[in-house]
């Protein structure tokens, strides 16, 4: 007989409360490892400058899908500064990645008992380049659905909004 704890799947239809944590970790390994080690309760960890290692990875544990960028592991991608963690109780059923060409923008769907949500991991280095913003528009403007962003605080001016 296992000693493993039994781990809970949920159903799209079961989702009706959507919990996410967002955090910049400043490409720090001891960041990111506190963070994943010790965050209980959320289904998603939007995390921007994530630590990647030099197999071109990030951290996580047992608990968490990565999602990577769609271009992540194209050669000659630009280095990724934007991931999302899907906690393994959230069935892999209800959700899927979106395609989106950027390393800066990580993007995900997911079926909750209030509909489809997308949810958009947006870095943007805030010098004036909004190639992420403008990735982020196309993409929503040819696959209309309703979306939730999550962005770094000093996008508030750009006219986005935090749900």
């Amino acid at each position: 007989m296992s000693d493993a704890p039994t781990q809970h799947t949920t159903d799209a239809t079961e989702i009706s409360q959507l919990r996410i944590w967002q955090q910049n970790t400043n490409k720090s390994h001891e960041a990111q490892l506190e963070l994943i080690n010790n965050i209980e309760n959320y289904e998603i960890i939007i995390i921007q400058e994530p630590c990647i290692d030099f197999l071109n990875r990030t951290r996580s544990t047992s608990r968490w899908r990565v999602l990577y960028p769609s271009i992540h592991f194209q050669t000659g991608a630009l280095h990724t500064r934007s991931v999302i963690l899907v906690n393994t109780s959230v069935s892999m059923g209800s959700w899927t990645q979106l395609e989106i060409p950027s390393a800066d923008v990580t993007g995900m769907q997911i079926a909750t008992a209030l509909g489809l949500i997308r949810i958009f991991n947006i870095y943007n280095p805030g010098d004036g380049n909004d190639e992420s913003l403008a990735v982020v528009k196309d993409y929503v403007d040819t696959h209309p659905v309703d979306t939730v962003y999550i962005r770094k605080t000093h996008l508030a001016e750009k006219g986005y909004r935090r749900i």
